[in-house]
């Protein structure tokens, strides 16, 4: 039996996503089931980061390993009310497509830096 390294799960985890949302902002608001398909598909290939992520805690300190998660998980949940913020002072002036595409530029920028941090370490 073959083992693979967890950490070869993270690049589809990272630039998967990255590169269907760029693929995302070139869509035209015509084909909006067509954007709808390829987020869904970012956010299936965001999976494959998990399995690598959700152990830390228990390699790092097992006794603490929950009280750890919770600590992380709070400052993790930031983005999600921060992004919607900026995508708002991104795309002010909705009449042209650029702004869709630089707000999904900026979500590959997220994702391909949280990969260059794996390959760093």
């Amino acid at each position: 039996m073959i083992s693979l390294p967890i950490l070869s799960l993270l690049p589809p985890g990272t630039l998967g996503p990255g590169i269907l949302l760029i693929a995302t902002g070139f869509i035209s608001c015509h084909h909006p089931y067509a954007a709808v398909a390829l987020l869904t598909l970012a956010v299936g290939f965001s999976g494959f980061q998990y399995p690598g992520c959700m152990v830390n805690h228990v390699d790092i300190a097992s006794p603490f390993a929950g009280i750890l998660f919770g600590i992380s998980n709070t400052f993790a949940t930031i983005p999600g009310f921060v992004a919607p913020y900026v995508v708002g002072v991104i795309t002010v002036d909705v009449s042209s497509g650029y702004h869709g595409y630089c707000s999904c530029e900026f979500g590959l920028q997220q994702y391909v830096l949280a990969q260059m941090s794996v390959w760093v370490t």
